[in-house]
């Protein structure tokens, strides 16, 4: 039995000892490429949300409301802001943690009820323009100039011709 296993043994050395062996690790990758906006579709602003930084007493907010935004791989569309071929970054974060460090806020005051929010920046070449935050599929909040503001997806879809008719 002790021959079986010594036998083994020094095949196994003279099996793996034969051979250079070298590895080639390559600590370099690419990350993948979106080629469709993460959140793309037309969206309408619906509502304005106040966090306690950002009260306002005047009604300069109105305009917003009922507004229209586009967002595709192409173009991103928001408030006088055409972007041209936007790159896109995504995360994930915890909801309450979020709203709590960066808005001095609470999820049940702005009216979320998901634990987790999908964070999707949206930059023009290098600088980052907007930051949407995605609740559901069709139900996303955006900051602009300041003002929180709660966006519905009305359409899936974004041709050229919408991407002109807003421009």
């Amino acid at each position: 039995m002790k021959i079986k296993r010594f036998m083994a043994l020094a095949l196994i050395l003279l099996l793996t000892g034969c051979k250079d062996v070298t590895l080639q690790v390559n600590n370099a990758y690419d990350p993948p490429r979106i080629t469709r906006a993460p959140i793309e579709g037309k969206w309408t602003i619906i509502k304005t949300i106040f966090t306690p930084e950002n009260r306002l007493d005047d009604f300069s907010y109105k305009k917003y409301i009922g507004n229209d935004l586009i967002i595709s791989s192409k173009a991103v569309i928001i408030d006088k802001a055409v972007i041209h071929k936007p790159s896109f970054q995504i995360r994930r974060v915890n909801s309450n943690l979020l709203l709590e460090r960066e808005f001095n806020t609470t999820k049940e005051s702005m009216g979320i009820k998901g634990d987790y929010l999908y964070i999707i920046d949206i930059y023009d070449n290098e600088n980052k323009c907007f930051e949407v935050y995605r609740e559901k599929d069709d139900l996303a909040y955006i900051n602009i100039n300041g003002i929180f503001m709660q966006i519905k997806k009305t359409s899936d879809q974004v041709t050229d011709k919408d991407i002109e008719n807003f421009s």
